[in-house]
């Protein structure tokens, strides 16, 4: 597998466990996400994707700018994992970082593992949206 596919994987996982739950905010974003394009910027202690959204596309109009991350990855060429931020701006998608804990992002991973950081989810404190 290349880097590139690799790391389109990585953010298609990602993004859909961010996304993942039964809440309207999370609804305007999966559409919103669905519709995207999106471009990846790595760097030597994680990653940057930033979404393009088509005009006329659904917002959230209930809260405008915030940011979640309650989502991380587990590798097996990194001690301690990836972290993640979405960051929603003017009720549209706008970016995710990926970030790795004093350690390098590595071009390939093995054994990708996806889980939230606190489970039971509270997408109500979380989100804030509602």
């Amino acid at each position: 597998m290349s880097t590139e596919s690799t790391h389109t994987e990585l953010v298609e996982r990602v993004v859909e466990r961010l996304l993942d739950g039964d809440n309207q905010c999370l609804d305007t974003l999966r559409t919103q996400y669905a519709a995207a394009e999106w471009s990846i910027d790595v760097t030597e202690s994680g990653l940057f994707v930033e979404f393009e959204l088509p005009a006329g596309v659904d917002t959230i109009s209930e809260r405008q700018n915030f940011h979640f991350g309650d989502v991380e990855a587990v590798v097996d060429e990194l001690t301690y994992g990836i972290g993640f931020v979405l960051y929603v701006e003017e009720g549209r998608l706008s970016r995710l970082e990926g970030y790795t804990y004093e350690e390098s992002l590595p071009d390939q991973v093995s054994n990708l593992t996806i889980h939230y950081t606190d489970t039971p989810r509270d997408l109500d404190e979380l989100l804030r949206c509602q």
